[in-house]
């Protein structure tokens, strides 16, 4: 590192090129040692995709509202994965009528299916390849026999009229 004699004081731009340095080193290092390991895969099963996200919103309360998705989930014993993934759900009261919007890319409209009971919406969907499933709540005051869906694009959305 240079020195500014004067103040003796390193200068800022200095650090960085410091921290430049031990980057390229770790990353090299890191590289030798994937060319290094000889590991054979050809005898384990093709696993996955395994996905897994959040979103965060702000609830009608107004306290945060954290939502999971995909296909891992956290338990008290560790992490499950599975086949089956849980789709991104946004469930919006637009006055007269209540909108769920879910995430389901992969899929066509004939591989979806939709069982709506009192409160609730139970969405399965299997392409063969991808399958999603999710129990989404909604409001009593919607009236269920009003549900109309139309999917665009991977984004399927359900309208329901309230009561």
């Amino acid at each position: 590192m240079s020195w500014d004699k004067r103040n003796k004081k390193k200068k800022w731009f200095d650090v960085f090129d410091e921290f430049d340095d031990k980057f390229d080193e770790l990353v090299d290092e890191m590289f030798k040692y994937f060319d290094s390991a000889e590991i054979d895969l050809s005898h384990k099963k093709k696993v996955g995709p395994y996905v897994y996200g959040f979103s965060i919103s702000v609830g009608p309360d107004g306290k945060p509202e954290i939502r999971e998705f995909g296909n891992v989930r956290r338990t008290e014993s560790g992490r499950i994965m599975s086949d089956v993934r849980e789709p991104l759900i946004e469930v919006m009261d637009r006055g007269k009528e209540v909108v769920v919007i879910a995430e389901v890319p992969g899929v066509k409209m004939e591989d979806i299916h939709l069982d709506i009971k009192k409160n609730e919406i139970h969405l399965f969907v299997d392409s063969g390849e991808l399958k999603y499933e999710k129990v989404v709540p909604v409001p009593p005051s919607v009236n269920t026999r009003s549900a109309k869906m139309e999917y665009n694009n991977g984004i399927l959305e359900i309208r329901l009229m309230k009561k």
